[in-house]
């Protein structure tokens, strides 16, 4: 997928977070929830960047780790059955933890992305692992005992920062032909 693409996905999800902003100003109590999160931004910014996150051979949603807990998204770039004979397990590029959109990412959250990456059947030995809102966009590089670094690569604002600076970076980092 092109760059332009992702730039009319950051748009979209620009104006859904200020329709959503607007209405929350008058309905009282109104909360957004994380699926709905994945379903109108999310998802769309996946899709603009080349992942069918309907195809199971590129996007598994819930993804079991092992570990008791269920990552939201697990990418692959190749995932076949031949790949998974060969090497005996499910390795995903790109693990996404997402929460709801108005939910500040927190530590307790990376916590989370980090026992996900780390702690499953198949520990992540590199790739990327994304904790995300929606909005802010906080993308870590695995190291290669699956620990993340105390810092992101890369911490996104698509509803402050530019949105071609954004698209670019999403672009680079998680195009589905840019993984590994």
């Amino acid at each position: 997928m092109t760059v332009n693409a992702v730039v009319g996905a950051i748009k979209h999800a620009r104006r859904v977070i200020s329709e959503w902003e607007e209405a929350a100003r008058h309905l009282e109590g109104i909360q957004w929830r994380e699926d709905q999160t994945r379903y109108a931004i999310i998802d769309p910014i996946l899709r603009a960047l080349g992942w069918k996150t309907e195809e199971p051979k590129q996007c598994h949603p819930e993804y079991f780790t092992g570990s008791g807990g269920r990552v939201d998204y697990a990418l692959f770039r190749d995932l076949d059955l031949a790949t998974i004979i060969e090497k005996g397990m499910l390795d995903p590029d790109i693990i996404i933890e997402a929460k709801a959109l108005e939910r500040s990412l927190t530590d307790t959250h990376l916590n989370e992305l980090q026992k996900y990456a780390q702690e499953g059947y198949y520990p992540m030995t590199e790739g990327l692992a994304v904790l995300t809102n929606g909005a802010r966009w906080q993308i870590y590089e695995v190291e290669a005992d699956g620990s993340l670094p105390q810092h992101p690569k890369e911490c996104l604002d698509i509803e402050q920062e530019g949105v071609r600076r954004c698209a670019e970076k999403l672009h680079q980092l998680l195009g589905r032909d840019k993984a590994r």
